[in-house]
């Protein structure tokens, strides 16, 4: 999946519930247990700085190490 600024900036736009339901849905379409997602999801405002912070090619190797079919409904999840 390529990263765009438009995903980018779609991300950091959300507000704190937007982004702990996406954080959600994230952990669930990569298959994350239940403490994962929970921990993810409470620690939202931290996910959202580091990607604030990150590079876009930063950013495109994290997302690199997805699977292409995760890639996808993450895509889908986010709305992109």
């Amino acid at each position: 999946m390529e990263i765009s600024q438009e995903m980018i900036n779609k991300i950091t736009a959300m507000n704190d519930a937007e982004l702990k339901k996406a954080i959600g849905q994230i952990a669930d379409a990569l298959g994350a247990s239940q403490s994962q997602k929970r921990m993810a999801v409470n620690n939202a405002g931290f996910i959202k700085r580091k990607i604030n912070k990150m590079s876009k090619s930063e950013m495109q190797t994290f997302v690199s190490k997805v699977p292409p079919e995760k890639a996808e409904e993450l895509k889908k999840t986010l709305g992109l």
